[in-house]
């Protein structure tokens, strides 16, 4: 039986400090919450691995090729995203769902699952490959680029035997062979980059990585699986793809808005300012990891308290919120003040210029931070629908604020863009209703650095 260590134990005890006395001993007696913390843990674990190492690896790169060669990196890189999504067909959460629904089903829900999204890799990989082939006819460095980053279209198929482990709960499977794939091939990386620095190399080396990965995935799904048998199922199929399909158009909205701002860069202004944003983005989203791991632990602990009294799940809802917004004010204002020093240690004198932009884009961290923290209120109260909502709002006011503000400010007015499009967005969504209303009152207080 697997037992866990004390280190792990430690961990879940001081993610319970936010939780009533009473209620935090209750939870601890539950074996399936006991379950659902290490297994949250090995998912942080997993974070940490490739913070530490991607980060490392992300600024050696900028260091190594400069502006201009990072900028078409991150051009290649951000195009090949647009059109991810649909190669998911929005199933995560809808395989994970019925693979604990119907274990009898597995085989069928598994492989059904695998060849529906294989499909739909191969619509993002063609989407992809013809829309560079428009915008940039002539340039065979940069479709080559393209053509390495979109063959993650494919290999996201494999993602299928994933969630069976998640709907196991025991992830630490796939993290131990995530991590061990991570950390080789981040050292393969490290060494292009300071032996022989080439861009299509590296790029290579990525596809390499999601192929290894996705091989790994498959080949574990198979030793834990006693009975393998591939079978597919168009009625299911059919019908899954229905269900993921506002989850699909949620999340070509939320890349759009997050990557059309360096896309439009690289295509109007060039490389060598893309690669200077990029380098300062970067550092700001790193911290989105802070909010995202911290609300997948206390997810579990908020669920229990909505169940039983919601006088104290409001209460507890304004602290996490608090906790929230004042994390986000903390890193924003420390970096603000901080930026020239980061910049110079980070990068180097050649990425000065992204001072300005790291100032501005860190603010980011408000809106993203809040809206993170109230996905916990729109899963447990049943309004899913408001993720597409704020995602359309933030893509109409991302593409409005760009034609404004990139013309007159250039870069500068991207990294505005970026940061005011999702705060607007997200209280825009939250004045609809009088509940809604409730939780952008919530935000707001949490702002206020006076409060508990």
């Amino acid at each position: 039986m697997y037992t866990k260590p004390m280190f792990f134990q430690n961990i879940i005890n001081a993610l319970f400090l936010i939780v009533p006395a009473s209620l935090r001993a209750r939870i601890q007696k539950s074996a399936d919450f006991k379950r659902v913390s290490t297994n949250t843990l090995w998912l942080m674990v997993d974070y940490a691995i490739r913070l530490f190492f991607g980060f490392f690896v992300f600024v050696s790169a900028a260091r190594i090729l400069g502006p201009v060669q990072f900028g078409m990196y991150n051009y290649a890189l951000s195009f090949s995203m647009i059109f991810l999504p649909i190669a998911g067909l929005g199933l995560d959460r809808i395989i994970v769902r019925d693979f604990v629904r119907e274990p009898k089903n597995e085989n069928e829900i598994a492989f059904t699952s695998f060849a529906s999204r294989l499909s739909a890799g191969g619509v993002s990989f063609l989407l992809s490959l013809s829309m560079i082939i428009l915008l940039r006819p002539n340039d065979w460095i940069m479709f080559w680029l393209v053509f390495m980053f979109s063959l993650s279209s494919f290999f996201q198929a494999f993602d299928v035997f994933d969630y069976w482990f998640q709907s196991q709960v025991q992830s630490r499977y796939v993290v131990m062979v995530k991590a061990g794939v991570f950390i080789i091939m981040s050292g393969c990386k490290l060494a292009v980059l300071f032996f022989y620095p080439s861009l299509l190399l590296l790029v290579g080396i990525c596809t390499l990585e999601n192929a290894f990965y996705a091989g790994s995935l498959f080949f574990i799904f198979v030793k834990k699986r006693n009975k393998l048998k591939f079978m597919v199922n168009l009625k299911r199929a059919i019908q899954m793809s229905k269900l993921g399909f506002p989850l699909v158009l949620s999340g070509l909205l939320i890349i759009f808005s997050m990557k059309v701002g360096q896309i439009l860069i690289g295509q109007t202004i060039g490389e060598r300012e893309l690669g200077i944003y990029s380098a300062a983005t970067r550092l700001s989203e790193t911290t989105y990891i802070i909010i995202t791991a911290a609300t997948a632990s206390v997810f579990p602990i908020f669920t229990a308290l909505r169940k039983k009294t919601k006088t104290k799940y409001y209460i507890m809802l304004q602290k996490y919120f608090n906790f929230s917004g004042k994390t986000a004010l903390i890193i924003s204002i420390s970096v603000t003040i901080m930026a020239k020093f980061i910049i110079s240690l980070m990068y180097g004198e050649q990425y000065a210029d992204s001072v300005r932009i790291l100032q501005i884009h860190i603010w980011s961290t408000v809106a993203i931070f809040l809206s993170t923290a109230q996905g916990i209120w729109n899963i447990n109260e049943g309004y899913t629908k408001i993720h597409l909502y704020q995602s359309l709002c933030n893509a109409i006011g991302t593409i409005l604020l760009l034609l404004l503000l990139l013309p007159a400010y250039g870069i500068i007015g991207v990294a505005i863009a970026s940061v005011l499009s999702p705060l607007f967005s997200t209280a825009i969504v939250n004045l609809f209703t009088r509940e809604r209303r409730k939780i952008l009152c919530l935000q707001i207080r949490s702002l206020n650095i006076f409060t508990k």
